[in-house]
């Protein structure tokens, strides 16, 4: 069904081929849009006729309004800032619950500097890793 091509034009076509060529191809583009979600998902466009109609309403679906990805953004800034290393957290654990933090905030636009990573990282270690923070910092001139 995917490699299902409309019929090239002819030479001359009339504007009813024109016409009756891009609905085709418009309906092989929507079917594959159907095929690739879930049928709960497929529920809420079906009743959608161009791929650009599908693609805004699964926009919208997923990622929320400008306002609503604004409100999560703040929300995540929020949780990025009072994020600490729990007592019995390996460094490993933080770490990925921070960069699942920083790449959250990066899929909502948010350009997030590596170095504040970083800092973040280092500030909120345990103290028995201090000596190696401070041989970190004036090795990478932080």
């Amino acid at each position: 069904m995917f490699d299902y091509d409309p019929p090239p034009l002819t030479a001359n076509p009339t504007i009813d081929q024109m016409k009756a060529h891009k609905e085709e191809k418009l309906k092989k583009d929507i079917t594959c849009l159907h095929f690739g979600l879930t049928d709960h998902i497929f529920t809420k466009i079906m009743n959608l006729e161009t791929p650009k109609q599908v693609w805004d309403k699964l926009q919208v679906e997923f990622e929320g309004s400008n306002r609503v990805k604004t409100v999560r953004l703040l929300a995540l800034k929020r949780e990025f800032e009072l994020m600490k290393m729990k007592d019995n957290e390996s460094i490993k654990d933080y770490s990925g619950r921070l960069m699942d933090l920083v790449n959250q905030m990066r899929l909502l636009g948010k350009t997030f500097e590596d170095h504040k990573v970083v800092e973040k990282l280092m500030m909120f270690v345990p103290k028995k890793f201090e000596a190696k923070i401070s041989t970190i910092e004036e090795s990478c001139d932080l």
